[in-house]
């Protein structure tokens, strides 16, 4: 009897895979109809596929790391662009949010299925609890689509909405799941992005070409090699690696900088892995710097020098101090190398970049005054100049997160970001001040990440933009997993102490 049971299982089993065969062949039969590139990318979705069931037992696990590395590529998303508008104006959408599909997306719904399933299903884990920084997070979202209901155009406020929603779900994944195991591969997800972004951005640099290859996606069209003027450096090919434009670029590698910088400081830091880190800062500083972006120039300058005080006065790790003078010292000789950079991009640009953005101020001002409670709606600010620009300023976005933000969702809006970032940065502090192991030194990487977005974002509008943004969300998911992990977390990356084995805390708190 036990025997034709199994018997009979075996076969169902069998049965169920040649269905689902079945109608993956039906589903794939359809894909011969498209163009050549959606039809590669159907093959390497598939070749993932059966990648990831290799993976099964560590599925969740390989899905998080996959996010992680998925930081560079987030601008690869295939938008759903309204209709109503012409392509000139698509590019504030993207920086406003938009509705599209990337690797993000599966990604994310692979993590949750996975997570339900060790809920509810396995009993591994417990119902999540909840948290004052979730409420802010969930109020800042219900904001959005409750903006969205009585703006102008619903469908480009549904989008900025749904764009939010999902980065949200990536904080709430990420801030319950991130464990110690995952640091290294998080650390090798960050260095695979600076030097993605450093191998093409010098590239770009230097040949003017791919400069539109976040635009183009493969299409093969005239946005591969194109790339907007910005008066004042109008001969220079400013690198935009992945992203949409050399100030997304600048953006999304200043808030990467801090986590190797931080590293290198370390103590009994392993020698290759201190290699690695300041091989990782000479890239990403590489990239700021070929990004000619000024609010990435001064934001991660400023962030920096505010964690070597930290570093200094916090942990007393003095060590820092020759470090940094050798820095500079090296920063003196190569100065007549970048002095014309420097020079063209600071004194040589024209009065008119900070006047308009003055105006923008203004303007943004206006409407806000106008709709203080729920904004106009997000996404919409293209909709709002139509209607209160009285200085006839060019479509772009106001150039600053916070006034941008009050514009499209009020204060409703605005007051739980403003919450999110207060709390990230005071539990990142509190990190920073009872742990000095990797935990606590990546902690303090984040609390200057998150300084360096906040600071590029009082004069910059790209951060939005979905890699510059991606690394915002993982920041404030990493507040709360980096304080919850056990003391001594990290000894992977250390020298171990004589007479300490490995796995025991071998860094004082």
């Amino acid at each position: 009897m036990a025997h034709a049971l199994r018997q009979t299982a075996s076969a169902a089993r069998f049965m169920a895979v040649a269905l689902l065969g079945f109608g993956f062949a039906l589903g794939l039969y359809q894909a011969w109809e498209l163009d050549a590139r959606w039809f590669y990318i159907v093959l390497a979705g598939i070749a993932l596929v059966g990648f990831a069931m290799c993976l099964v037992r560590v599925f969740s696990d390989f899905l998080l790391v996959a996010a992680l590395f998925c930081l560079p590529i987030a601008s690869f998303s295939k938008w759903i662009w309204p209709e109503t508008y012409g392509e000139e104006e698509r590019g504030n959408f993207v920086y406003s949010g938009l509705l599209g599909i990337g690797p993000i997306d599966f990604i994310l719904v692979g993590l949750y299925a996975s997570w339900f399933y060790r809920i509810f299903m396995s009993r591994e884990q417990k119902l999540p609890s909840i948290n004052w920084l979730d409420l802010f997070v969930l109020w800042m979202v219900a904001s959005y689509f409750l903006s969205m209901i009585g703006s102008v155009d619903v469908q480009l406020g549904f989008g900025a909405s749904e764009f939010l929603l999902k980065h949200a779900l990536l904080y709430f994944y990420l801030s319950r799941n991130l464990k110690e195991k995952h640091l290294p591969w998080m650390m090798l997800a960050f260095a695979s992005a600076i030097f993605i972004e450093v191998g093409l951005g010098g590239y770009q640099f230097a040949t003017g070409k791919l400069l539109g290859i976040a635009l183009d996606k493969g299409a093969g069209g005239d946005a591969l090699d194109y790339q907007y003027e910005v008066p004042g450096i109008e001969q220079y090919y400013r690198a935009t690696g992945t992203s949409y434009d050399s100030h997304s670029l600048g953006h999304f590698v200043a808030m990467i900088l801090p986590f190797p910088l931080v590293l290198c400081f370390t103590p009994r830091l392993k020698a290759s892995l201190k290699l690695g880190m300041m091989l990782m800062c000479g890239a990403a500083l590489l990239t700021i710097g070929l990004s000619l972006s000024r609010a990435a120039w001064v934001s991660a300058a400023i962030a920096l020098l505010f964690g070597v005080v930290l570093i200094v006065v916090v942990w007393q790790e003095r060590q820092v101090v020759p470090a940094v003078a050798v820095a500079v010292i090296l920063a003196a000789l190569v100065t007549p190398l970048t002095a014309h950079f420097i020079y063209d991009r600071f004194a040589d640009s024209p009065y008119e970049t900070l006047t308009t953005r003055f105006d923008q101020y203004e303007v943004g001002w206006r409407i806000f005054t106008q709709f203080p409670l729920f904004g106009f709606g997000p996404g919409n600010w293209v909709q709002a100049l139509k209607r209160y620009d009285f200085l006839w300023l060019p479509v772009l976005p106001v150039h600053n997160v916070v006034l941008w933000t009050a514009t499209e969702v009020g204060l409703m809006g605005v007051i739980p970001y403003l919450a999110i970032l207060i709390y990230c940065t005071k539990s990142l502090f509190a990190a920073v001040r009872r742990r000095r192991d990797i935990a606590g030194r990546l902690s303090l990487a984040a609390l200057l990440a998150l300084l360096t977005s906040v600071l590029n974002g009082l004069t910059d509008p790209t951060f939005r933009e979905p890699n510059a943004f991606m690394m915002f969300w993982v920041l404030v998911g990493l507040s709360v997993a980096l304080p919850a992990l056990p003391p001594g977390t990290g000894t992977v990356f250390m020298v171990p102490r004589p007479g300490i084995s490995r796995g025991t805390a071998a860094v004082p708190a």
